[in-house]
């Protein structure tokens, strides 16, 4: 005699089989239920009682923790499909749910998980012949870059920069490229994607072509570009509006580094330890900001090969060591700048808080000052960036509006009220 399936189930089987790679967060009152392989799988990485209703097994946590749960599991290389419950469940019938987010490796905004001072790429890579198409956007600063690398040996370069957190590749695709082979614990997915590349990201981008942008003439870059962003349509279920239009890596001004070159010259990691302590980017970071840690790190590996442009640098950074007072008064106020690139995709995302909201309105408050400190520069470079944060200024008022229509110190979850 068949066991029969309860309309729960029947829901909840609906939703797995569109979720087929994904553990499945299925929100049943106040916890997050696993079941059948799911909860298997999800009770051996999380360390979860597995119990069994109906002969299936399950298990499962309260929703108020599961921030500390999926950053475990993405850690561990694996997908979470978040359902939850879209109808009150006071109302007759079975409750309304939905999957609202797939988090992955690659996408998660997990600050426990993120390093503030590099990057989490999540990749995609295409091809045709020797010529490849990769694209990489870290979902946490809305950072979106395309490349068209000729060869393994210039695609496996390119990766080793970029130290992505997941790939996605053409679920079309016979083989992977063998620079994947790299990377032991580098979670990679298949995606389906059947549209015109440039139609689509044109579309996204809301332009009539992505010529503008440089990269309407590079093919595979574009293919790239689009499957990765299909991807992320996908899993994130929201407009994206913070992810920027992609910027063409070509290194026609860089000078290019190999993976070899990388690993033994130690730029951001140790031969013996492979850990950022004892590399040169760890001697060199002397950085205030999150923002412009990253931006260092990605000067090491792509060091400029413009004249004008490293002594326009130098003859910044002159001023300021000879100056002790603009030294000590900078290092200052940009030590009060929160990781704006990363407050603004969460709240863009809808996952962020009052708190963060704060926080972006506190570090704008920076840039009258910024500006004022600057008034004075000599150089070139300083000049430049005192004329751009008095472009900005008129972002004052919303930093003002922020602060006076939130409390001083909002609950962490907005569900409380008392914002």
């Amino acid at each position: 005699m068949s066991k029969k399936i309860t309309p729960m189930m029947s829901q909840y089987l609906e939703l797995k089989g569109k979720y087929p790679d994904c553990l499945l967060f299925f929100r049943l009152g106040d916890f997050y239920e696993l079941f059948g392989d799911d909860a298997v799988a999800g009770s051996r990485i999380l360390n979860l009682t597995l119990t069994k209703r109906h002969e299936t097994p399950m298990c499962g946590i309260p929703y108020h923790a599961l921030d500390n749960y999926l950053g475990r599991l993405t850690k561990a290389g694996r997908k979470v499909a978040l359902c939850e419950q879209l109808s009150d469940p006071a109302l007759p019938g079975i409750v309304k749910r939905d999957v609202v987010r797939v988090i992955t490796p690659g996408t998660t905004l997990d600050e426990r998980i993120l390093s503030d001072k590099s990057h989490n790429f999540i990749v995609s890579i295409v091809r045709n012949g020797e010529v490849f198409g990769l694209a990489a956007v870290d979902l946490s600063t809305g950072l979106f870059l395309a490349a068209q690398p000729t060869g393994e040996q210039a695609l496996n370069a390119e990766l080793q920069r970029l130290e992505p957190a997941e790939c996605i590749v053409d679920q079309a695709a016979k083989q992977l490229p063998e620079s994947l082979r790299q990377f032991d614990r580098l979670p990679v997915f298949p995606h389906q994607f059947w549209e015109e590349p440039e139609a689509f990201l044109s579309r996204f981008f809301a332009v009539k072509d992505m010529r503008g942008f440089g990269i309407s003439d590079e093919e595979q870059a574009l293919g790239a570009a689009a499957l990765l962003l299909s991807y992320l349509k996908e899993t994130q279920k929201c407009e994206l509006k913070h992810i920027r239009p992609p910027k063409l890596i070509a290194h026609r001004d860089e000078m290019l580094l190999d993976d070899v070159a990388i690993r033994n010259l130690e730029l951001v990691a140790s031969l013996r330890e492979c850990a950022r302590e004892g590399s040169l980017l760890a001697v060199m970071d002397k950085t205030e900001t999150s923002m412009g840690a990253r931006l260092l790190k990605h000067w090491l590996l792509n060091p400029s090969t413009k004249r004008a442009l490293i002594e326009r640098r130098l003859d910044a950074v002159e001023e300021v060591k000879k100056n002790y007072e603009l030294k000590n008064g900078l290092g200052e106020l940009l030590a009060t700048v929160l990781d704006i690139e990363r407050l603004l995709a969460r709240v863009s995302l809808g996952t962020g808080n009052a708190r963060d909201l704060l926080g972006i309105a506190h570090s704008l408050s920076a840039l009258e000052l910024l500006q004022n400190g600057l008034g004075g520069a000599q150089s070139e470079l300083l000049r430049e960036l005192s004329s751009r944060a008095a472009a900005l200024t008129s972002l004052k008022e919303l930093a003002q509006l922020i602060s006076t229509a939130l409390v001083p110190d909002p609950p962490i979850s907005i569900r409380e009220g008392g914002l």
